[in-house]
């Protein structure tokens, strides 16, 4: 048997291994015609996963820092001075299967009223930020359900310093299939100016 034929059971079994990481059903058929006859009668066919329609379309291949460096071109850079900081970003937000999912952008050496972005990713894949400014203050990000998510993003009231920042403003964000697009709900933060 020529060595890429040893290798065929290891990579098909590879690829079932990753396509069912999205809970995705793969269909098991046999794409390889035997080499001879005798071996078509005493060998079983190889396992050759086929990707479901329903695991290609929801489930991204990227991992989460690896979709947020990809995309860090397409943000809006944050004010003079200042460059963001993926490798401190929170990646447990990101799910390459959800239809919306989201990654808080810090800047390097971040303080608490420093700027902040939410990128949002469709099945893992990057669909723009929250919102064409960031916002100082860290936005506390919920999910809502598989589409929705809430961010309520903090900002000092007239008079009053950053430490004692009471302002907020909430935010909804759904994926909506029929525009494939985010839809806002809700209220934004006064202007960074």
């Amino acid at each position: 048997m020529p060595r890429s034929s040893a290798l065929a059971p290891v990579g098909a079994l590879l690829l079932a291994l990753a396509l069912t990481a999205c809970g995705g059903g793969a269909t098991v058929t046999d794409a390889t015609p035997p080499s001879d006859g005798a071996e078509a009668a005493t060998h079983a066919p190889h396992a050759v996963a086929e990707p479901s329609e329903a695991a290609t379309e929801q489930c991204a291949a990227m991992e989460g820092a690896i979709a947020v460096a990809g995309s860090l071109d397409e943000v809006t850079a944050p004010p003079a001075g200042m460059s963001w900081s993926p490798g401190e970003a929170d990646l447990s937000t990101y799910d390459r299967c959800a239809p919306l999912s989201w990654v808080t952008l810090p800047i390097y050496g971040a303080t608490a009223s420093s700027p902040y972005q939410i990128m949002l990713f469709h099945h893992g894949e990057y669909v723009g930020t929250a919102s064409s400014e960031s916002y100082g203050f860290k936005p506390a990000v919920e999910r809502i359900d598989d589409a929705t998510i809430q961010a309520t993003y903090t900002w000092p009231k007239d008079g009053e310093s950053d430490a004692e920042a009471s302002g907020r403003s909430v935010s909804t964000f759904t994926w909506d299939n029929g525009s494939g697009s985010v839809t806002h709900g809700g209220e934004w933060p006064p202007s960074a100016g």
